[in-house]
């Protein structure tokens, strides 16, 4: 049992079914069982390190879709850098979810599904640091820590 992991997979799950109830978004277009998949192969310890990074940043009143709060930014070591166009973050070049969905802060070679996601967003007129504030993610991870990681929660 990894129930960081678990939890990981969970909170991004849960982001997934939120989009898709509220704006109709496809679960899948943000998050997919290969996703939960490669979450389950990682170290224990590694996902508990990176479980208590997106934690801290909801403390700090992190809020929308922001690498912060992205499992796979955190595992594969994503700084945010302004590389333009022309060039992509090495750690993005690394990264499962990317391979799978498009890397998402490629804006040169089309839409990634999680452009499609962001503009979708926009189209529907819906501030994504409102539907995903930092009291949903409170509000979550207390939800998941509950549910899923108990005592193991610390």
């Amino acid at each position: 049992m990894k129930p960081y992991n678990d939890a990981l997979a969970s909170f991004m799950e849960k982001k997934a079914e939120w989009m898709n109830n509220e704006l109709s978004i496809p679960n899948d277009m943000y998050f997919t069982p290969e996703d939960r998949a490669e979450i389950m192969t990682w170290e224990e310890d590694e996902a508990r390190d990176i479980w208590l990074k997106i934690k801290e940043n909801v403390d700090n009143l992190c809020a929308g879709l922001r690498y912060e709060l992205c499992p796979f930014c955190h595992k594969n070591g994503y700084t945010h850098q302004d590389l333009g166009t022309s060039a992509v973050n090495q750690s993005c070049e690394l990264c499962g979810y990317g391979f799978r969905h498009g890397i998402c802060t490629d804006q040169k070679s089309g839409l990634s599904q999680y452009r499609i996601i962001l503009k979708t967003f926009e189209d529907q007129r819906v501030d994504v640091y409102r539907f995903f504030s930092a009291g949903f993610y409170q509000d979550l991870i207390q939800e998941i820590e509950t549910k899923i990681l108990g005592a193991a929660a610390t």
